[in-house]
Formats: structure tokens, C-alpha cells, sequence
């Protein structure tokens, strides 16, 4: 049997808080980790938890509201600063390839060829099968 454990990294909303970061949940079963969100704190909050970066296998991002994917990019940086070895598969609503290609042309230029990313778009009723 499986045991998966969720760890709400952050709950708070797109106004800044001292005590809270915006959204972002861990899903941790078995060998998979999965990142639901990347809110503004939310990587920092991975850090406070020791998370290595290197065992994140997937990433799904519910919208492109800027309180749930702010971190997507410092993620994706830090992911390439730790080496990391294989794609990212990053799972978001459509538009979601010209988002990242236009966020990564604009900061991150450098990691285009870097880092792997493979996205797959979320239609309504999206289910996935391991």
C-alpha cells in the first residue's frame, strides 16, 4: 500500500502576509513528488524542509494567476543549478507551452537548452494514469 502525505507549503492569498506564503502543495507517494502550484514562498518553504530539489518529478499548475506560479521560474533556475538530470513534466491549463517559452525567453534566456521541460495540457476532466 501507498502512503501519500501532503504537505501544505502555502495557503495564503496574492496580498502579502508575514506569516504566510501563497499557494502550494507536496505530494509525496512512494517514490513520486509532485508540486501542485508555485506561489510566491513556495520554494522557500521547500528549502526549510530540506526538500532536494532533484526527487520533484512533476509540477501542476491549477492557473496562471500570478499567486500560483510566481516561484515557477526561480524553480526552474534552482532545478538547473542542482543538476537536475531529466524533463520536468509540467502539467497546466492550455497556453501553457507559450507561457513558460515566453517567461523562460524573457528572464531565463540561458536555460532553454538547459533544462527539459515537457508540458501537458489540462482539459476539463484531465485524468492521469500511471
Amino acid at each position: 500500500m501507498v502512503i501519500m502525505k501532503a504537505t501544505l507549503l502555502g495557503t495564503g492569498t496574492s496580498y502579502p502576509d508575514p506569516t504566510r506564503v501563497q499557494s502550494g502543495i507536496l505530494i509525496e507517494a512512494g517514490e513520486q513528488r509532485v508540486l501542485f502550484d508555485v506561489g510566491s514562498g513556495v520554494l522557500h518553504r521547500l528549502t526549510q524542509l530540506d526538500f532536494d530539489l532533484k526527487t520533484l518529478d512533476s509540477v501542476f499548475l491549477s492557473h496562471f494567476h500570478i499567486d500560483h506560479c510566481s516561484d515557477f521560474l526561480t524553480l526552474s533556475q534552482s532545478l538547473w543549478l542542482s543538476e537536475y538530470d531529466r524533463p520536468l513534466k509540467l502539467f497546466a491549463p492550455p497556453m501553457v507551452r507559450e507561457w513558460s517559452r515566453g517567461v523562460h525567453d524573457v528572464a531565463f534566456t540561458y536555460l532553454r537548452d538547459k533544462l527539459l521541460i515537457e508540458t501537458t495540457i489540462l482539459e476539463e476532466n484531465f485524468v492521469l494514469h500511471q
